[in-house]
This record gives C-alpha cells, structure tokens and sequence, in this order.
C-alpha cells in the first residue's frame, strides 16, 4: 500500500491534488532525493519547525526555497531516517495535515529519536507555500542535550 492510498476517501478535484502533491513531496524526502522534493515547495516557501533554535540548529521559522533547501540539507546530516511512517492526511481548504511515526539515528552518536509528530500543509497554485511541523519539544530537547553533552 502506498502512503498516497492512505488518504480519506477522494473528495473534491482541490482535495485530490493538494494530496497528490504533499504526497509526492514527502516521497521524495523518504527517498532522501531533495531536489524532487523541492520541485513540489513555492520559491517564497514558509518551513516552521516549532522547536527552540538554541535546541536544534534547523529550528525555528525559514523563509524562502534556498533557506529551506539549506535547513533540510542540516537536518539529513544529523540524522539518518530509520522510519517516516506517515497517517493519512486530513484535508480542508487549501490546507492538509497528518501525524508522522519517526525513528532517526543520530549519525555521530548513533543514538535513536523515535516519536511522532504533526504537519500541516498549506497548498495553493500546485506548490507547498508553508509547512508547520509540530515535535514534543521537551522530548526533543532533552534528545539533544544527551547527544550534545
């Protein structure tokens, strides 16, 4: 089963293209290959991950294709993806969301972060516009410290 026949039952022409999209967005990332991903990502595209900026180097709000291009780059060089099992996504508007199921091993310690975590999508004209990825902070922060102490 593919994660794109995950999704709700098909809705609205809209709903099935934002779909199609933030799927073919994430299989990319799953394949590690992030040019195809970006292909899918606005040129003024809005990346938040909501975490401290003092706990995570990629955290906090970027703006623009080749800002979000550099902090994803950071982010595949300090982990290794294990597992990115996504849930179906919800879609309402313009906007999509879904939990993801992770497992990534800290590639200088080798240490494991498992966990899950929410996104929400917000697609207009065929791309990605903004991205909003919600971890545990507490959880991640205290990740960090055991990896970087």
């Amino acid at each position: 089963m593919s994660p794109s026949d995950l999704d709700a039952a098909p809705g609205t022409e809209q709903s099935n293209e934002i779909g199609r999209i933030v799927n073919a967005a994430l299989d990319a990332w799953v394949d590690g290959d992030l040019e195809r991903m970006l292909s899918h990502v606005a040129e003024d595209v809005i990346y938040t991950l909501y975490l401290a900026e003092a706990d995570v180097p990629f955290a906090g709000e970027t703006r623009g294709k080749p800002a979000v291009r550099a902090a994803l780059q950071l982010m595949r060089q300090t982990f290794d993806y294990i597992l990115f099992r996504r849930f179906p996504l919800i879609i309402e508007g313009v906007t999509a969301r879904h939990q993801v199921e992770f497992m990534y091993r800290h590639i200088t310690t080798g240490e494991m972060l498992t966990g899950r975590f929410r996104i929400v999508w917000t697609v207009e004209n065929g791309l990605i516009q903004r991205s909003d990825e919600y971890h545990d902070a507490e959880r991640i922060k205290a990740f960090m410290r055991l990896v970087y102490s």
